[in-house]
């Protein structure tokens, strides 16, 4: 929520925004979910590790946050109403924050199986190949794409790729088989870019792609 919200709301705001998720909307939704009396348990859908509870939430909240807050002054020119480009200061420094992302996703998604005794490290390690897979063709993809529109090769829109793959591998990464991961990744890749278009288009300012990340490839 807090990306989608960057640059245009106090400190206090994202307690109280912190506050309400993790206390009021959040519990609904992990009960719906994991719950064995959830709706959504009973109907059959399974998200191994919250890609519906944790992204999709939390990226419609963002951009709920973000058409209530209005662009940031100077994202859209006055005149044509076309995006205007506002980069980031230091692009090793979000790299590097990227991959250790990156890295951190495996201890978010395959220590999910609970424990590595008894084969189930088995599980873990698949589900690590998955993530991986899922998350480096959605930023081979992504920035494949933009280069196509744009006739530029684009750091930024490769980095949030990689992270929507990791992102689309969320839920599903205990259930898909190597080459379907290549498959999730390279949609999780065009859904984002198509994403990102369409908020823009929208003239909804989302500075980080929070929603076309996690609601879009969450979904």
């Amino acid at each position: 929520v807090s990306g989608a919200l960057a640059e245009r709301t106090k400190f206090s705001v994202y307690l109280v925004i912190a506050v309400v998720m993790q206390t009021l909307v959040y519990p609904i939704c992990v009960h719906w979910m994991w719950s064995t009396d959830g709706w959504l348990y009973k109907l059959g859908v399974i998200d191994f590790h919250g890609g519906g509870i944790v992204h999709i939430v939390g990226g419609g909240a963002g951009l709920i946050g973000a058409i209530i807050l209005k662009p940031r002054l100077g994202r859209f020119d006055y005149e044509t109403g076309k995006p205007k480009k506002l980069p980031g200061h230091n692009m090793t420094i979000s790299s590097l924050g990227m991959f250790i992302l990156w890295y951190s996703w495996y201890a978010y998604t395959a220590t999910s199986t609970l424990a590595v005794s008894h084969s189930r490290w088995l599980i873990a390690s698949r589900v690590a190949v998955i993530t991986t897979l899922c998350g480096g063709v959605a930023l081979i993809t992504s920035i494949c794409v933009q280069h196509f529109q744009t006739q530029k090769y684009d750091l930024v829109v490769g980095l949030f790729g990689l992270l929507s793959g990791l992102v689309c591998a969320t839920s599903v990464c205990l259930l898909v088989q190597p080459w379907a991961a290549i498959i999730v990744g390279f949609i999780g890749g065009l859904v984002y870019v198509g994403g990102r278009n369409l908020v823009l288009r929208l003239k909804i300012d989302d500075p980080l792609d929070c929603s076309a990340i996690h609601l879009g490839c969450g979904a």
